[in-house]
């Protein structure tokens, strides 16, 4: 039996399902800093896109997702210019 009173992984025929956080602090905020970046960029592709899209027109629309890929791609360049280096 494992803690709590539950079966323990070997137990249960498998191996644990759970996804488990990174051991290291600085692995995990890495991993957060990803997400958080991923994150932003969705929110800003969706709802700016998506307003930009309702007040202006579908023009519009089409640049600003051209702008903001071109933004990306730049800001992933630097990402990978700056990991690099360091």
């Amino acid at each position: 039996m494992g803690r709590n009173g539950e079966p323990a992984p070997d137990e249960l025929g498998g191996e644990e399902t759970e996804r488990r956080p990174p051991s290291t602090p600085r692995r995990y905020r890495r991993l957060l800093e990803r997400d958080l970046i991923l994150g932003g960029f969705a929110i800003l592709f969706v709802v700016g896109g998506g307003l930009v899209w309702l007040l202006y027109g579908s023009g519009a629309f089409a640049g600003t997702w051209l702008c903001l890929g071109a933004g990306a791609v730049m800001l992933a360049v630097l990402v990978v210019v700056f990991r690099r280096a360091g």
